[in-house]
């Protein structure tokens, strides 16, 4: 038996496809009793979710970590470097709500969402928000992978110029390309700044 340790939460359909898929796996659900992964980590294999620098020593037969998000710095503590773990993360399967939520905070700013609430409340329909477009602005979004494309694939229908940086200037589709080196240039000229960069 492979002992698979569940710190986030999955669904009851979740872990039975597991079980079904892999009748060999031992499922030790830890997503509402933290504690219970260093009391019986002894023969945990496999961690879904974050290990903490506190639970790692409990976990000695640790081999591989199914990080629940894209951005794994925060694994990457100096006792887990010492060990031979395999990481990985779920890189672009959260690009879409992403971008729509990094869309939906900026339309909120553009059109005064704030002031016209506040309004509402009182009762008041003569709201005197500041209404912007994002016709016509210059959006810079930092960062290309999954989030940052699916960020800028919604930006563009918008009739918003876009700007792109990532490490190497490769070219995306619609958008500027800058490297780090040239964002110093580019900032005085953006109306919003997008970071899709882990961390």
């Amino acid at each position: 038996m492979t002992t698979l340790a569940l710190v986030s939460a999955t669904s009851p359909e979740q872990r039975n496809a597991l079980t079904t898929a892999y009748p060999q796996l031992h499922l030790l659900d830890c997503h509402h009793d933290r504690p219970r992964l260093a009391r019986e980590g002894a023969e945990v294999a496999i961690v879904y979710g974050m290990v903490r620098p506190e639970e790692l020593p409990a976990l000695p037969k640790l081999g591989w970590i199914q990080a629940t998000w894209a951005g794994i710095e925060n694994l990457l503590y100096p006792a887990m470097r010492s060990r031979e773990v395999i990481i990985t993360n779920l890189r672009g399967q959260h690009a879409t709500a992403m971008a729509e939520h990094a869309i939906a905070g900026l339309l909120h700013m553009l059109r005064d969402f704030p002031a016209r609430s506040a309004a509402q409340a009182a009762g008041s329909w003569r709201c005197q928000a500041q209404v912007r477009l994002l016709a016509d602005s210059h959006v810079l979004v930092l960062g290309t992978g999954g989030v940052g494309r699916a960020v800028i694939d919604r930006l563009l229908p918008w009739g918003a110029r876009v700007t792109a940086l990532n490490r190497r200037g490769d070219t995306l589709p619609g958008a500027t390309t800058v490297t780090p080196e040239h964002l110093a240039q580019v900032l005085p000229s953006v109306d919003h700044v997008i970071s899709t960069i882990p961390a």
